[in-house]
């Protein structure tokens, strides 16, 4: 004698559905988080340019043989070292310390740090200064870093190289471009 068929076999299996309940919570906490803490990233971007390679061209000739302060163009570079700041440039003779070089001595182009252990960037603002008094058109600086100097360090001296504040005879202090465009120069890796 057959048996008769079990109830189950009759019934049509349901169909389950899937339970999005936890990946919901999960999308509830995770959006509110992302859009907070992406409020608090702010990127700075610090314009730079690589230094140009220039050609001398014998063919091409000044407009005037003895040029203005505005047409004295001075290839500033600071070189940033474990023990301080060097100042040169290409075209000009500089002298950091402010005093008069001795015949036969080189002037003084470094600038050490302090006994502290700091960077003294308050004296290199002030050879800064000294420097674009005596040549006006001159808007870049190169920045020629070694390895060893961290990063802060060469951002605090571009920003510091952007600007001055200026004494004005009624006491008032004025902003005043310093070397708007600096250059980052170096050994890429």
């Amino acid at each position: 004698m057959a048996g008769r068929p079990s109830q189950r076999m009759r019934s049509k299996s349901a169909v389950q559905e899937i339970n999005l309940l936890p990946i919901m919570n999960v999308f509830c906490i995770l959006i509110p988080f992302l859009l907070l803490t992406a409020s608090f990233v702010q990127l700075t971007i610090v314009d730079t340019s690589l230094p140009a390679s220039s050609k001398v061209n014998p063919t091409v000739e000044s407009s005037s043989p003895t040029p203005t302060p505005e047409e004295k163009h001075l290839n500033l570079t600071v070189m940033i070292t474990a023990q301080g700041f060097s100042v040169a440039g290409y075209g000009g003779v500089l002298n950091v310390s402010g005093e008069q070089a001795e015949e036969g001595q080189k002037p003084k182009t470094i600038i050490e740090k302090m006994p502290n252990g700091e960077f003294d960037f308050d004296k290199l603002v002030e050879v800064m200064v000294r420097i674009k008094e005596a040549y006006p058109g001159q808007f870049s600086v190169i920045l020629l870093p070694e390895q060893t100097i961290q990063y802060d360090v060469i951002i605090k001296i571009m920003d510091l190289a952007r600007k001055y504040k200026k004494k004005l005879p009624n006491g008032e202090e004025q902003d005043e471009l310093l070397f708007p465009n600096p250059i980052l120069a170096g050994t890429l890796l």
